[in-house]
């Protein structure tokens, strides 16, 4: 009991207030050293593409040349002229006054002919057709969009496709040739499908349909 009947509140101690504030510190110290594990995604996928060629075909062979059918040799054909028959008149006192037979002129065969074998025609060979491949136009977007499924795994994969290039030079078909998993696989597609655009193969400047093959990889940096 104070002075006057009245309680007195004890003042607060300096040294006990720093002993909070050095508590409070410490332990915001202590959670900002905590490690932490935090999976973090990286950044960028990139994916890339290599064209594999295709193997180049041999020209078709050209015709063999017509080779002649040796013949027998021609032997040359003698006639002999034969004269013709000319009736006699008997000579003697006895006169025949009966006019001589008509004997038609025979004309004389011809002599020998010499005939040469006949040289066999040569067949002309035709030119090859000029063939150009197709080329991937300078506008398309070559690589395809990395799955997103892949991505957040942290897989990464390679596909190899073949594909058909119609005469107005776009994707018809992809087909498989090998992959590291369907996701991969049908990301390359879809993208082949929509995006990829070809200046056409021609035969003699004619717009034909051709394949190829591409590889790509698909790659996480970071």
């Amino acid at each position: 009991m104070s002075q006057g009947g009245y309680y007195q509140p004890k003042r607060s101690s300096p040294a006990g207030l720093t002993i909070v504030i050095l508590l409070h510190g410490a332990a915001i110290a202590a959670l900002a050293m905590a490690n932490i594990n935090v999976d973090v995604l990286p950044k960028n996928p990139i994916t890339k593409v290599r064209l594999i060629p295709d193997p180049v075909e041999p020209p078709p062979l050209p015709p063999e040349p017509n080779t002649p059918t040796p013949q027998t040799p021609q032997h040359r054909t003698r006639i002999d002229q034969v004269p013709p028959l000319i009736p006699t008149i008997p000579q003697g006192p006895v006169v025949d006054s009966r006019p001589a037979p008509f004997v038609p002129y025979t004309p004389s065969p011809p002599g020998p002919v010499d005939i040469e074998p006949t040289k066999p025609v040569p067949v002309p060979v035709p030119a090859p057709p000029v063939r150009r491949d197709a080329v991937m136009d300078s506008r398309s977007e070559l690589q395809p969009a990395y799955p997103a499924s892949e991505q957040s795994s942290g897989k990464e994969g390679t596909v190899v496709v073949r594909i058909l290039i119609g005469a107005d030079g776009r994707v018809e078909s992809v087909e498989k040739v090998r992959a590291t998993n369907d996701a991969f696989f049908r990301a390359a597609e879809r993208h082949a499908l929509r995006s990829w655009r070809f200046r056409p193969a021609t035969v003699d400047g004619r717009p034909v349909e051709a394949r190829k093959t591409f590889s790509l990889k698909f790659e996480l940096n970071g």
